[in-house]
């Protein structure tokens, strides 16, 4: 009998009653985290659904569990990097036999996870592995989502170098698909000739922490599709945003799934020949007037507009635009909705 799904400490239960065997579990969840013994018990698991702790000594075995478990398709695992032992020999040593070590969470970071993702190679087009790094000494958290070709890090420090190799690694397997990115770091994209999805996350900025506006246009002119994941903090850098994708693209967009200003959208359809998507947002009747002249020029392209509006009345001012007699596609989305979904 195939165990789907069940918990844990029920699994073990029943295989200590010979109730049943560990191949025949496929998916596992818990309420707690767990030991790396999961990917050792269980040779035929699919998913894992709980936390798997591991120490930095362990993770260079990861990569052998993981290959071992052939049809492991999800899993989660935790990087717990222990707070280091207090130096207790009494005095330093000495000037020349200083040598300065790499940190265990710089030594995970740039060389047990890339190597890890190295030797998983194209198996990471159908794995979802997410993976937190936490450093008790530096307080550092690193979160990796590599799920299916989508490459995100989330990190207390930012976007940094750190990361350089896990994605150098990454795309080396012919894996990226997608790419979620403040724009803060700056990889070598020399290697990276194309990314079919980049998904950016606007961010506040001043003088002191300023957009790396060079590096996102840089993206922008590898990928075919640029999402814009907006708040209603940073829609108001709109117009920012919509600059770096005009200097960014060179006729390679497909769609631009993000909110642009109507003024720039005319400038969008004629630098990408091939658009079949764009965001924009109407406010008032002078705005439709706009958009009809923009889709009465470009009827014969074969274009999708989502038009976003925020309804402050009951002046439906944009229906003159769902009676248009051009043949195209237009989706209209309330804004306010849109931010609260």
């Amino acid at each position: 009998m195939t165990v789907y799904t069940s918990d844990v400490d029920i699994i073990y239960s029943n295989l200590r009653n010979h109730t049943i065997t560990n191949d025949s579990v496929r998916i596992l969840s818990s309420d707690r985290p767990q030991s790396l013994s999961l990917l050792k018990d269980f040779p035929y698991i699919e998913e894992i659904h709980c936390n798997i702790i591991c120490l930095p000594d362990e993770v260079n075995n990861l990569d052998d569990l993981i290959c071992q478990c052939h049809r492991l398709t999800l899993a989660s695992f935790i990087i717990y990097i222990p707070s280091s032992d207090d130096d207790e020999s009494g005095s330093p040593p000495r000037k020349r036999l200083r040598i300065k070590r790499t940190t265990p969470y710089n030594n995970v970071m740039k060389q047990s996870i890339p190597n890890m993702i190295n030797k998983l190679g194209k198996r990471m087009r159908y794995l979802n592995l997410t993976i937190t790094v936490v450093d008790s000494d530096s307080v550092k958290i690193s979160f990796l989502s590599l799920n299916k070709g989508i490459f995100c890090v989330v990190s207390n420090e930012g976007e940094n170098d750190k990361t350089h190799q896990i994605f150098h690694s990454f795309a080396a397997t012919g894996s990226l698909r997608t790419l979620i990115t403040k724009g803060d770091s700056n990889y070598d994209l020399s290697k990276i000739s194309s990314i079919p999805e980049l998904v950016i996350v606007p961010r506040i900025f001043d003088e002191d922490n300023p957009i790396n506006e060079a590096y996102l246009e840089d993206l922008v002119y590898r990928s075919e599709t640029v999402t814009l994941l907006y708040d209603p903090q940073t829609i108001n850098n709109i117009s920012l945003y919509s600059e770096i994708i005009k200097y960014g693209s060179k006729n390679n967009l497909k769609r631009i799934k993000g909110i642009v200003p109507l003024s720039d959208v005319e400038e969008h359809i004629i630098i990408n020949s091939n658009l079949e998507e764009i965001h924009t947002i109407v406010k008032n009747s002078n705005d439709i007037d706009d958009m009809r002249d923009i889709i009465d020029t470009y009827s014969h392209r074969d274009i999708t507009y989502y038009i976003y509006y925020h309804r402050v009345d009951d002046t439906d001012y944009w229906s003159c635009l769902k009676n248009s007699t051009i043949p195209v596609d237009i989706v209209f989305k309330d804004i306010v909705r849109s931010f609260i979904s």
